[in-house]
């Protein structure tokens, strides 16, 4: 029958049971419910017709228990419109469907094109895994290998904090043979916890596989809708997301490496880009995060710091040039990088009332919106800016500013695809409009100018001679 509703009497009672369903000779269907070590072949049984539960064990007492927790489970989870029968065998159906695969699902010309898979929060790796240990004389339960594999990734750290974890409940030490160490490490990569579950269908969905789902919190299921698609769908899919945090040009320039990448499906291969972009994609945010409150946290460091941090933090937040028809207009919230809209806002601070105001203001919005585009040469080559005019006393914000200046004008190059020479131009535009500021930071920018140039020689010679390597043919003797 389903083995979802066997787990849940397991989780309740710390019981394994077999649930079947069998028509007996005066056509009634029947739930057994089955556990040989109460001593006889069944538990009890539960007749579809009038929901009724006869006890069949010597050991009523919990026999009752049993079979009134799946009664009120089956009350309460089927629905209406449905007879007991043919929703448990659709459940049935269901889960053999999500052990079959979604993708066996949909290559399968007898599948139809619409279909759900329930997909259990976890696959019952746990529970194998405490079974596995408790059957070779080691007392442990499900609750401490959960504890054990949680935020681990490791499987000789798995093995360590199974150690920690019966010390912690049990109170005395264990050492897990090393005999059973080989099986513990190939069942640990198999887990899959709630959470794991959680994210597979975030990315399923994200790139089309899954239409719809629903949580069900009672069963502790996902009932997921998915229907087939033609050849291209779930690439097509994947560039959707990916525009939310690239420019078009960025995306398709990102695209052209998906068939290269591990996976002899298109949706292999489109769930490894989406995870790889993902986790960078979330590491250069969280960098940028970090690095926004450490500089706030050496702002409060300083004399009088604790009313600049204050107006650092408010800046951060309510920064003018952050709002929506300043930079986030002006760069379709990041997604857009040009060299004009830096040299317009260099223009700004100085046209509007309040110029130093305006720096920290310029400061503060280029900060966060880093934040959400790290990559953005505008954000980028600003936030440089307004650090060098207002922190110019400040050496550790001079050189952050400075390597922030090396790093915004590779990213010109990068994203413009821009010779040395035009490059060389931007650069002259820049330290033009910080001249009528501070003398003293342009020599701050004259310091690593030469460094960006050898980075940016160094980087054209490598390219020329990949290319020229490539396409040179070695004469054969």
């Amino acid at each position: 029958m389903c083995e979802a509703e066997g787990l849940r009497i397991f989780e309740e009672f710390e019981i394994d049971v077999d649930l079947k369903i069998k028509e007996n000779k005066a056509g009634t269907k029947i739930i057994y419910i089955d556990n040989p070590e109460f001593g006889k072949p069944n538990i009890g049984s539960i007749y579809l017709n009038n929901i009724k539960f006869f006890v069949s064990t010597p050991h009523i007492e919990l026999a009752n228990e049993i079979g009134n927790y799946l009664r009120k489970v089956l009350i309460s989870e089927k629905p209406s419109e449905t007879e007991y029968f043919e929703w448990l065998n659709q459940l049935a159906y269901n889960q053999y469907q999500s052990k079959v695969g979604i993708e066996s699902l949909l290559n399968d010309f007898e599948t139809k094109n619409g279909f759900q898979v329930i997909i259990p929060f976890t696959n019952g790796t746990i529970e194998r895994i405490a079974k596995y240990l408790f059957d070779n004389g080691l007392e442990f339960t499900e609750r401490m290998v959960n504890d054990a594999q949680n935020f681990c990734n490791d499987k000789d750290e798995f093995i360590e904090n199974l150690e920690k974890q019966f010390y912690k409940v049990v109170k005395k030490g264990v050492a897990i043979p090393d005999k059973l160490k080989p099986n513990l490490e190939k069942l640990f990569v198999q887990i899959r916890n709630e959470e794991d579950t959680h994210k597979a269908i975030y990315r399923l969905s994200t790139i089309g596989v899954v239409d719809d789902y629903t949580v069900d919190y009672n069963s502790k299921t996902i009932v997921t809708t998915i229907t087939k698609k033609p050849q291209g769908y779930y690439t097509q899919k994947l560039k959707e997301y990916l525009l939310q945090y690239n420019s078009p040009e960025k995306t398709d320039e990102k695209l052209v490496r998906l068939p290269f990448y591990k996976g002899n499906t298109e949706i292999q291969k489109c769930l490894g880009f989406l995870i790889k972009f993902v986790y960078e994609e979330i590491a250069i945010q969280r960098r940028a995060a970090i690095d926004a409150m450490e500089e706030a946290c050496i702002i409060g460091l300083d004399e009088n710091g604790s009313q600049q941090f204050k107006e650092f933090v408010d800046l951060y937040m309510n920064s003018k040039y952050a709002r929506p028809e300043y930079l986030p207009s002006d760069t379709d919230k990041g997604l857009k990088a040009d060299f004009s809209i830096v040299e317009k806002y260099m223009d700004i601070v100085r046209t509007d009332v309040g110029e130093i105001n305006n720096l920290k203001h310029l400061r503060g919005a280029t900060t966060r919106l880093l934040v959400e585009r790290p990559d953005n040469f505008v954000f980028i080559l600003l936030k440089s800016f307004s650090i060098l005019i207002i922190e110019k006393d400040n050496e550790d914000f001079i050189e952050e500013a400075q390597i922030d200046l090396i790093k915004g004008f590779l990213k010109v190059r990068e994203t413009n695809k821009e010779d040395i020479h035009s490059l060389n131009h931007k650069v002259d535009i820049f330290k033009e409009k910080i001249m009528g500021f501070d003398l003293e930071a342009v020599d701050k920018i004259e310091e690593v100018e030469s460094a960006l140039f050898l980075i940016l020689h160094y980087n054209w010679l490598t390219e020329f001679i990949n290319k020229f390597a490539g396409n040179y043919d070695r004469p054969t003797d």
